[in-house]
């Protein structure tokens, strides 16, 4: 997710504005923490 977020903001906002609307731009995240709250609520069944 880290790694696509970056691509999809900028083809998003580039979208947009190519559409002729006002350019969406999604804020910056800071996703590095995100890995670890995923492996904390991730169970697998066995």
């Amino acid at each position: 997710m880290a790694l696509v977020f970056p691509y999809l903001r900028a083809f998003i906002t580039t979208l947009t504005s190519v559409a002729n609307l006002n350019p969406l731009i999604l804020p910056t995240y800071n996703l590095s923490n995100l890995g670890t709250q995923l492996k904390e609520r991730t169970t697998i069944e066995q």
